[in-house]
């Protein structure tokens, strides 16, 4: 649904009388609908997931525990203010480890309470595609482990040719 001029001139007041950014009271709003067990729908904007997302596509968030989240969840994160959706690639007792499929490294560490959720569904043009499904989760679990290698590695070889550069 696309919002009629007289609900963007209600929301920028209410972000005025917050003295919040209507991005900011955005944010708000998504982490308070999916605190509530909600799902919430997100479009993709950038191209650092292709080519599983892109841009356009409309993604279904659901708020889950850390406990329920796997390596190859595909997870929406608050990082610097701004909702990412990267593949979880590493999971620790308080952090966790993504890194978008389009992207050579890592991204860095992002606390566990800054997870909104996992995203269960893509919506694409007319078609809904399940990644609770088997060969969906199956294919998750496979990239999620090849991107964990991979950003790994570019770490180390760039690590490696910066050692090796002459010293100025």
């Amino acid at each position: 649904m696309i919002p009629n001029s007289d609900s963007v001139h209600i929301k920028s007041s209410i972000a005025d009388k917050a003295g919040k950014s209507y991005a900011d009271v955005a944010r708000d709003l998504a982490w308070e609908f999916s605190e509530s067990g909600q799902r919430l729908k997100l479009e993709v904007i950038s191209r650092s997931m292709l080519p599983v997302l892109r841009p356009g596509d409309k993604i279904v968030v659901q708020n889950t525990g850390a406990e329920s989240l796997e390596i190859g969840d595909l997870a929406t994160v608050l990082r610097q203010g701004e909702f990412i959706t990267h593949r979880l690639v590493g999971l620790g007792s308080k952090d966790c480890y993504t890194k978008g499929d389009n992207a050579r490294y890592l991204d860095p560490p992002v606390k566990l309470e800054s997870i909104l959720g996992k995203v269960i569904a893509i919506e694409r043009e007319d078609k809904i595609i399940d990644l609770q499904s088997a060969g969906w989760k199956f294919a998750n679990r496979i990239l999620g482990r090849y991107h964990a290698f991979s950003g790994s590695m570019f770490r180390l070889l760039r690590q490696v040719r910066i050692s090796l550069r002459p010293n100025r």
